[in-house]
């Protein structure tokens, strides 16, 4: 089952444990990759805005694809196309706490789960 993953969404919300409070975007990649490769499948992670300007590090981090949504567009707006354009939606599962994106989900019968609950 793809994953698609809200990244701000996640991050903020892994953030706010104690341990985990100055995670940042490369981070957070790494252990979705170790992840993904336990669970034996592929995921897709959408952030909001460019990125770093130095982009190598979350670069050569193997097994997640990570997308950016540029400066004319939101993670969000990305997420719902890659929702509404996704070939096989009911295998997808959707990463993300906002209400938008779950219903994007449900619409296309793909499974959605909360980011404090994944």
């Amino acid at each position: 089952m793809p994953f698609l993953i809200d990244g701000y969404n996640l991050l903020r919300a892994v953030q706010k444990i104690d341990a985990f409070a100055e995670l940042n975007e490369a981070q957070l990649c790494r252990y979705l990759a170790d992840f993904l490769h336990l669970v034996k499948d592929r995921g897709t992670i959408v952030f909001d805005g460019i990125g770093p300007s130095d982009k190598r590090e979350l670069m050569s981090i193997r097994g997640l694809e990570i997308r950016f949504s540029g400066q004319r567009s939101d993670a969000d707006t990305v997420i719902e196309w890659k929702i509404e354009e996704n070939t096989a939606p009911r295998r997808l599962m959707v990463v993300s706490s906002d209400r938008r994106l779950r219903n994007a989900a449900a619409r296309r019968k793909s499974k959605s789960i909360p980011v404090d609950v994944f």
